[in-house]
């Protein structure tokens, strides 16, 4: 209802990657959306005129439920809350601007 942190992982999937024509990353990409632009599963999604090129992407989001540092792989299921799915949407011309995606 009200994240504290909303943190994305892009590039995470080999075949994406490879089809973008971009290397595989040696570390996670990470980057922030905001909870202000988060919308609910029947609001609309405005289109503005300054970017024609709104994509959409399916994500499955992983909510962490309690505080987590440095757990081990075997231990982070514990720290899962639970699972939605997610229309990510983006304003692609913006996005590749720069290599930071925040603006997109």
């Amino acid at each position: 209802a009200d994240p504290g942190k909303i943190l994305c992982v892009g590039l995470n999937y080999k075949s994406h990657i490879q089809e973008m024509g971009r290397d595989l990353p040696a570390y996670p990409t990470i980057f922030a959306k905001f909870t202000e632009t988060l919308t609910g599963p029947n609001d609309p999604i405005e289109a503005v005129p300054e970017d024609p090129q709104l994509d959409w992407e399916g994500e499955l989001v992983v909510v962490i439920g309690k505080r987590a540092y440095k757990v081990d792989e075997a231990d982070a299921g514990q720290y899962i809350a639970g699972y939605a799915a997610a229309n990510d949407i983006s304003m692609r011309e913006w996005q590749f601007r720069t290599k930071e995606w925040l603006q997109g």
